[in-house]
């Protein structure tokens, strides 16, 4: 999903969760947030140009999200995302270093144990009961053998609900904490920022 926060507002912006399986349709025609399908190199390619043209800088939280752009994306298309991305994770943890913030493991999840430690009024981000991985392979399997979403089961149709708003609180924590880390820093460059998480 990308998160892009609006220009002329101090708060709120526009989340879009992006679908790279054809096959994924059903979940798509269900999600109640802005979505598309589309083919990864193509999604990336427009992110990219997006950040150029209006000098944007793409925030991702850890190696995670750059490792999978390294694996899918064309080797020139990873050279250009390098150039108009940071890495949140750094920036956190420099932020805490400075501060001399001890970051706490009581979360399974390492951006929680991030905003806990860092910004502990920010809501943490409410993982999925079976896991974002599980889910996928979840909708993976019922999008291939029910192609329509009235057809799925309350159940089914759970799953896919949890796992984009999962990833919409994922990507509006990314933006808040890198949000955070920058303005209470002067020193550090200042970009417009849209935040990518996968």
């Amino acid at each position: 999903g990308v998160y892009r926060p609006q220009k002329t507002k101090s708060s709120g912006g526009d989340y879009t969760c992006y679908f790279f399986r054809k096959s994924w349709t059903p979940v798509k025609n269900g999600c109640l947030s802005k979505s598309e399908i589309t083919e990864f190199n193509h999604f990336l390619r427009r992110l990219v140009d997006e950040a150029k043209s209006e000098m944007k800088t793409i925030y991702y939280w850890s190696n995670h999200e750059l490792a999978v752009i390294e694996n899918f994306a064309s080797p020139e298309l990873v050279i250009e995302f390098r150039k108009v991305s940071k890495n949140s994770l750094s920036i956190a943890k420099k932020f805490a270093s400075k501060r001399r913030i001890e970051i706490g493991d009581e979360h399974s999840k390492g951006l929680n144990n991030f905003l806990s430690a860092l910004a502990p009024n920010m809501a943490i981000v409410e993982e999925t009961k079976v896991g974002a991985a599980e889910s996928c392979r979840r909708l993976d399997s019922y999008c291939t053998k029910v192609k329509r979403w009235r057809r799925w089961t309350d159940r089914q149709k759970d799953v896919a609900k949890m796992l984009v708003s999962y990833n919409y609180d994922d990507c509006v924590a990314l933006y808040r904490m890198t949000k955070k880390c920058l303005r209470t820093c002067p020193k550090w460059p200042q970009h417009s920022r849209a935040a990518y998480k996968l």
